[in-house]
């Protein structure tokens, strides 16, 4: 065996043993329950094999500063479980800033949301209340 071919190897097997590594640790953090898998099998199944969602956000309730919290169904993937893919729109026009960290909708408001679990943290586009201000919001999942 070459040099070139002897290092290739050792690469290879490196690349190898750091992945088995890294698999054993996480089968041994999942067995003991100190972490848990960020979805279930069945639940991306079911996200991939049905329609888009779409729906009307109403019942809005007052969270903290300009963050208020509307609920939506449980089998869509929001950022706390994969990567949210809903986007929300104010009266037709989508709101500015997607996945904002929940301070940045609490704090700084204008157009800030995030999909975590199965509520929406949102701040109107003038930080004004949605339940009062005569706009329409909507969530469309996108695929």
């Amino acid at each position: 065996m070459s040099g070139k071919e002897r290092g290739f190897f050792f690469r290879v097997l490196s690349i190898f043993s750091v992945s088995l590594y890294l698999l054993v640790v996480y089968v041994v953090l999942r067995f003991r329950r100190k972490i848990r898998p960020p979805f279930s099998l069945p639940q991306l199944a079911r996200t991939w094999f049905r329609p888009s969602f779409r729906g009307q956000l109403s019942g809005f309730a007052p969270e903290q500063g300009f963050c208020w919290l509307a609920d939506v169904p449980d089998f869509i993937l929001s950022d706390r479980e994969s990567y949210s893919r809903l986007v929300v729109f104010e009266d037709g026009k989508p709101l500015p800033i997607p996945h904002a960290p929940h301070d940045t909708v609490r704090t700084s408001g204008k157009g800030a949301y995030s999909h975590w679990g199965t509520v929406v943290y949102l701040s109107t586009t003038d930080n004004s209340d949605p339940s009062t201000n005569g706009r329409k919001y909507e969530v469309i999942e996108n695929k």
